[in-house]
This record gives structure tokens, sequence and C-alpha cells, in this order.
């Protein structure tokens, strides 16, 4: 049974099925006592959604980099990734029937049709994990390897490229979490920028703390890449003037 489950989904069955246990061990100890809408319901329900995204994530890779090296995917893989959610929900049930996800006005079914809702979302932000979260993991463990290995040069040119993208998920998520603007998307940017700057604009600061964090971050974000650049181009000069 093992072996059928595994060439009919590989993987991702078993982060699947991962998740799924995961999900049950935590709302039966943490929201053991919580038959309604608290803080103590509430933070179950959002680890619950973390693993759903770390689990979409995790299969994403496996997916990508299976497809990279050339080898033969099972034929359903897609398909346990997509069911996550809905087996979350499945597995959610005893408790979304009890009001743990929102208040007594709510019927069950429409609990249960927004849990639902919210850990699809959650699938799709995981996806969004992989480029920013797993690939400059993924290129942080690959440039320490080449180092302690010997070589050096590319695996400092690995290290700093993952840890250049690590700051960027980074400067992402503090500065959100620094700052609240009343707009969304482009029309965010330049009270974010001023935001930066510390001049006055259409936003409200939430911690002063994360946002000279996120101040110092993007002064890395700028300054790497200019003195690279400046560091590359001294070099070119020098060997040209040899």
């Amino acid at each position: 049974m093992v072996q059928k489950l595994y060439e009919k989904f590989g993987v991702t069955a078993w982060v699947v099925i991962t998740a799924l246990l995961l999900t049950y061990m935590t709302m039966s100890t943490v929201a053991a006592d919580a038959d309604a809408y608290n803080d103590s319901s509430m933070s179950a329900v959002f680890l619950v959604l973390l693993f759903v995204a770390l689990a979409g994530a995790v299969c994403v890779r496996y997916i990508f980099s299976s497809r990279k090296d050339g080898s033969k995917l099972p034929p359903l893989v897609w398909v346990s990734v997509w069911s996550l959610p809905l087996l979350v929900t499945l597995v959610m049930l005893p408790w979304l029937l009890e009001g743990i996800l929102v208040d007594r006005d709510v019927t069950a079914i429409g609990s249960i049709f927004l849990f639902g809702l919210i850990a699809y979302g959650t699938l799709l932000l995981g996806f969004l994990l992989v480029p920013f979260v797993l690939a400059p993991l993924e290129l942080i463990a690959r440039g320490v390897k080449g180092i302690s290995k010997g070589d050096r040069k590319n695996g400092l040119s690995i290290l700093g490229i993952g840890l250049y993208i690590a700051a960027v998920t980074a400067f992402s998520f503090i500065g959100g979490l620094a700052i609240e603007t009343e707009r969304f998307g482009p029309a965010a940017w330049p009270a974010i920028i001023f935001s930066l700057l510390g001049l006055p604009g259409a936003y409200e600061v939430e911690s002063e703390v994360l946002l000279w964090v996120a101040r110092l971050l993007a002064v890395l974000l700028i300054s790497v890449p200019l003195s690279s650049q400046y560091l590359r181009f001294g070099v070119r000069k020098d060997s040209a003037k040899a």
C-alpha cells in the first residue's frame, strides 16, 4: 500500500499526510478547551494555516526540482497538492462546527466554507515561499557547503546571493509589520518611501523598532549592489591600465 501510494502521488503524499497529522495534533492540544472564538483558538487556526503554507511550498519545490532533474513525476502529484486545503478542512470539521473560527451568528456551513477559502488562499501564498524563503535558504546552504569543500570563490558568491534574497524577503515582511498605509499596491509606494525617509505621509507607524530595522535593510539592499558594481568597475579599470 505504501509503495502504491508513493507511485501515484510521490513525496507530496507524505507531505500532505504530515500536514494533516500536525493539524489534528495542534487542534487536539492547543484548542482542546476552545469552543468559541478566542485568542487560543485563533492561534491554533493560524498554526494550521502555517502548516498548509509550508506543505504547499515543499510540494512545489519537490515538483519543480524533479522536473529540472528530468525525473518522471507521479501521475497524481498535483492532485495531492490541490486537495490539501480540502483535507485540512475535513480534519478541522469538529472544531469548525463548534464555532472555533467565527462567532455563533455564522452558520456551520458558512464557517466551513470560509475556512476552506482561507486554506486555499494560504496554499497559494505558500507557493510564494519557494522563491522568497526556500530558494535563499537553499542558496545559503549550497554556499556554506561550497566554502567548506574549498571552493571559496563560488561558495561566497552563492552565499551572497542567498543572503541578499533573504534580506529582500525580510525587508518586505518587517516593513509590512512596521507601518500601516491607507492605500495598497503601487499607490502605497510613496507612503512607504516617506516612512523610510522619516517624512510625514499617509502612513501610521506600528513599531519604531521594526521601522528602523527596515531602514537598515533598505540601506543594505541599495548599498550592496552599488558597491559591488563600483568594485567591479575599479577592477576592470585597473586591468585596462595594466
